[in-house]
């Protein structure tokens, strides 16, 4: 492994800079209050050691330069470091401490760098050190570097695109995406953001899906696209609940809550599939005869944090032996989901001989419709948390013809 590079003066933090080391270390605060912390760019034992060698180096590295240059001068090579005076070795010395440290603060060596203090005194050293007037002039302003960093982007990305790498182009896409939100351009952020929420949802990364969902969610507020923006409220609630505090979830949930009851030109559709679920109770299916009316009682699981009012709800049921739709039963008065299981009791009308399976879940909030085509698996589990996706196939209704029930 090589040697970690030894500058004989590490780069100072100007006096100037503190104002933007303040803003960098400034928590990113998101749509619906998420405040996250920014993701450190190195792991913190690489920085840690980073900061243990540099220390190292402000005390070592000006000696060293000058017993060589001591050495190269009397033509004693590696002895001349037993010649110099301990004096000499000293002044070099306190020297390193006084021209190495940052802030040009005497005698703080010890004291580590921060991240922030690294990156402003790398970008003050870099722009003396740059002779290229093009390039000097492209990194002169911000919006000349954001530029640049767009074109160089986008030209990477259709790089991967065509040559069939395509994950490595959305990801590109994503910083793209940052730069236009950023300059106010949410059209082509939203679009740029949807591949990557694909992308990231497709391969299971729910911890990369919860940093650029919400993201998504106030560029199609912005854009007043209340579908979208539905839409990704749900994609939120659905993800892992580790990923957002209660309090986080809670306002995902009043912000759904709140358009439903607004004044919705276009009341959209909405799939809470992935919120909630249902199936038949266990045990044997309900049984009656032809004409008879009855109850079917109907297990449901809720996603959302809070206590949650449906003012209606409808339960199709579909026939085993075709793909006809039997009836639909429907709740008598609005229904209070609370967050886990729930039993849902329906008034059953007379229904036509054969057996019926749960179809799909619709109802009202409000002025908004949803619908969940999700089934949880037969037989409720034991947590009240349990959700599943899969199609049933047991019939939760047996309806026999009268002549049938008479034999």
């Amino acid at each position: 492994m090589l040697p970690w590079p030894k500058p004989a003066v590490w780069p100072l933090v100007p006096d100037e800079a503190a104002s933007e080391m303040i803003l960098q270390e400034n928590p990113r605060v998101k749509h619906f209050g998420i405040q996250r912390k920014p993701l450190p760019l190195e792991p913190t034992a690489l920085i840690r050691e980073a900061n243990r060698r540099r220390a190292s180096l402000s005390a070592g590295n000006t000696s060293e330069m000058f017993d060589g240059k001591l050495g190269f001068a009397d033509g004693s090579g590696s002895d001349a470091s037993s010649k110099t005076s301990p004096s000499s070795k000293a002044q070099a010395i306190s020297m390193s401490r006084t021209y190495s440290t940052p802030g040009n603060f005497e005698g703080s060596i010890d004291r580590p760098m921060r991240l922030a203090e690294i990156f402003v005194a790398a970008e003050h050293a870099l722009k003396q050190t740059i002779s290229n007037p093009d390039l000097q002039k492209t990194l002169s302003t911000i919006q000349d570097i954001e530029q640049k960093y767009m074109d160089l982007t986008k030209g990477a990305a259709d790089n991967y695109h065509r040559s069939w790498w395509k994950r490595h182009g959305v990801v590109l896409d994503g910083e793209i995406a940052a730069v236009c939100f950023k300059r106010g351009n949410f059209d082509l952020a939203a679009k740029s953001y949807e591949k990557v929420c694909a992308l990231y949802a497709g391969e299971g990364w729910q911890d990369l899906l919860a940093e650029v969902l919400p993201n998504l969610a106030e560029c199609q507020k912005i854009l007043n696209d209340q579908a979208g923006y539905l839409t990704s409220i749900v994609r939120l609630l659905s993800l892992d609940k580790g990923l957002f505090s209660v309090k986080e979830r809670q306002a995902f949930q009043s912000e759904v809550v709140s358009l439903a009851h607004s004044e919705m030109k276009h009341p959209v559709p909405l799939d809470v599939s992935s919120l909630i679920t249902f199936s038949g109770n266990p045990g044997p299916p309900l049984e009656l005869c032809d004409g008879d009316p009855g109850t079917l009682s109907v297990t449901v699981w809720s996603g959302f944090p809070d206590e949650i009012t449906l003012d209606s709800l409808t339960l199709t049921l579909m026939a085993t032996y075709n793909a006809d739709e039997g009836g639909k039963l429907r709740s008598s008065s609005a229904t209070v989901l609370k967050p886990g299981r729930n039993t849902i009791t329906f008034p059953l009308p007379p229904q036509k001989p054969g057996s019926y399976v749960l179809g799909v879940l619709t109802g009202h909030i409000g002025h908004l419709t949803f619908r969940s085509h999700s089934f949880s698996k037969a037989g409720p589990a034991d947590s009240d948390d349990f959700m599943s996706y899969e199609k049933t196939t047991r019939p939760v209704l047996k309806v026999l013809s009268l002549y049938l029930s008479l034999i």
